[in-house]
């Protein structure tokens, strides 16, 4: 649109007529020119004008793009506004300094508006962003404080406040070493320490006097560094651990406790078993002199050829024959249960010598021994390549044997024997797996087979003391190991023994397979 330029400059005179003023006289066409220009002044005004009272009165976030939208109307409207009075200082030779004074106007207003606009964005933001904050910090339990260098409190949390019992203007710019118990004192100053070094992290556990008395607090610390890389201030979030401090005490003491309980258990185990030795001897020892004493009054007896003694002293004779067969048998089972109970209470007191064993030459010299057993019975013991496991060589021969003498003595009556001895590396396991073809565990017997005396079926004539699983159990226990059971009834059980592995740089295990069969 261009201005006519041409006509007259307007000459107009105003004067105050009630609420108004009039124009008197003046060019009708530059009447209209200037009712455009000043519509086009206002419509860019009003633009400007309605999109920051949007703003500033909005209850709700605006969008980012509407607010970029409105900042582009308001812009156009008023570089519009600019534009058409750069036209309008045309008119007139008389009003070139205006045109001068427009275009300089107009980049500086241009860019001023989006600076302003932009800049009361971010502020709207960081308010926001603020009031989150401040929202979180004051409304949680944990203890948020920022100190100095030198520990002078620069903010603290309400929770903080709460804590220790003093108002905000108490604490800023004081020192919080004086509320620390001064036998922790020496330990978090040197713990601090460590926010000079990367990654300028510490972490301290200390008492301090709260308005509840001396409390345990947990402190995690972060060093904010300036440009120069020193410590320019330090951000600390705490938390009360004073009830788990308490927890962790009372733990300790029952461990404690039962440790000294365990001790004490195994000595009074091994003094009894020890001391029911000597009688239980003079028992069997008594026992067969009695068998010889009858062994020779029989013997005599027929010697004299009188059959009416004869009669009469052979049921006493047999009577007394049973009776000392049960005293022999109840004798040995006692010894079996006093080596038993030895043998677990020597478990958790004797010195270990961990080293890497090679499982496939232990597990062959394990068959060998127990070569005549496995053939009487006709079994077939077949043993794959097994990884090098860390352990005691002692007891870990212990675990297999009593394990392959459980597979033998648990077989099913109807079908040959059949165990397999299998093994590979997990992690920094070693997992050995010993399975069998017998009589199998019913799944509420599985976890109570490890228990001491228990047995499947006490009426069974099958020999064991329910001791075997419960020694391998606390073999294992002590050597960092585990044994779980996988079994069906009536199918087979197999034991899954897990053991540390030994080290990568200890020799492989031999590839070969060992094959004991009873069968020939």
């Amino acid at each position: 649109m261009r201005w006519n330029t041409s006509v007259m400059p307007l000459r107009c005179c105003c004067w105050r007529s009630g609420a108004g003023f009039s124009i008197v006289r003046g060019s009708r066409a530059m009447y209209e020119q200037l009712i455009v220009l000043f519509n086009l002044i206002g419509a860019g005004a009003a633009v400007s004008i309605i999109g920051g009272v949007i703003l500033r009165f909005s209850r709700r976030p605006i969008p980012r793009d509407m607010a970029l939208l409105l900042i582009g109307l308001a812009s156009l409207g008023l570089f519009n506004c600019v534009s058409n009075l750069l036209e309008w200082s045309r008119i007139t030779d008389a009003l070139d300094y205006l045109e001068d004074f427009t275009q300089l106007l107009e980049p500086m207003l241009f860019g001023n508006i989006f600076y302003a606009f932009f800049m009361f964005l971010s502020r709207r933001d960081v308010e926001e962003s603020e009031a989150k904050y401040r929202l979180l910090v004051e409304n949680q339990s944990d203890m948020v404080v920022r100190t100095d260098a030198d520990g002078r409190f620069l903010f603290v949390s309400p929770s903080y406040c709460r804590t220790f019992g003093k108002s905000e203007q108490e604490l800023l710019g004081q020192s919080f070493i004086p509320l620390v118990h001064p036998e922790d004192l020496p330990t978090t100053l040197e713990r601090m320490q460590q926010l000079k070094r990367p990654p300028h992290i510490c972490y301290v556990e200390q008492r301090a006097n709260t308005v509840n008395g001396w409390r345990w607090l947990f402190w995690a610390d972060k060093a904010i560094l300036d440009k120069t890389g020193n410590i320019e201030a330090i951000v600390a979030v705490g938390r009360d651990i004073t009830e788990m401090k308490k927890a962790q005490e009372d733990r300790e003491l029952l461990l404690h406790v039962l440790e000294m309980k365990n001790k004490e258990l195994e000595s009074i185990v091994y003094a009894a078993s020890h001391d029911m030795r000597t009688p239980l001897v003079n028992i069997r020892g008594f026992g067969g002199e009695l068998r010889k004493a009858c062994e020779s009054l029989e013997a005599a007896v027929g010697r004299r050829a009188d059959a009416k003694l004869t009669e009469s002293l052979s049921p006493l004779l047999e009577q007394v024959n049973e009776s000392l067969y049960f005293i022999d048998a109840g004798a040995a089972k006692m010894q079996a249960l006093i080596d038993g109970l030895l043998e677990i209470s020597r478990i958790g007191t004797a010195s270990l010598r961990v080293q890497p064993l090679e499982m496939n030459r232990i597990l062959k010299h394990i068959v060998s021994s127990m070569h005549y057993q496995i053939q009487q019975i006709g079994a077939t013991v077949t043993v794959e390549a097994l990884p090098s496991c860390l352990a005691d060589a002692r007891l870990i021969n212990q675990v297999f044997t009593n394990l392959l003498d459980n597979a033998l003595k648990y077989r099913d009556p109807q079908r040959a024997p059949e165990i397999r001895i299998s093994g590979h590396r997990d992690g920094t396991m070693c997992v050995y797996r010993v399975a069998d073809n017998g009589i199998g565990i019913a799944p509420e017997h599985q976890q109570k087979v490890f228990e001491i005396f228990y047995r499947l079926n006490a009426q069974d004539k099958t020999n064991g003391e329910g001791l075997g699983l419960s020694i391998v159990l606390r073999i294992l226990d002590r050597l960092g190991g585990a044994i779980e059971v996988e079994s069906e009834l009536g199918r087979g059980t197999t034991f899954v023994v897990s053991v540390p592995a030994a080290a990568e740089g200890n020799p492989p295990p031999e590839p070969s397979r060992t094959d004991e069969s009873g069968s020939g």
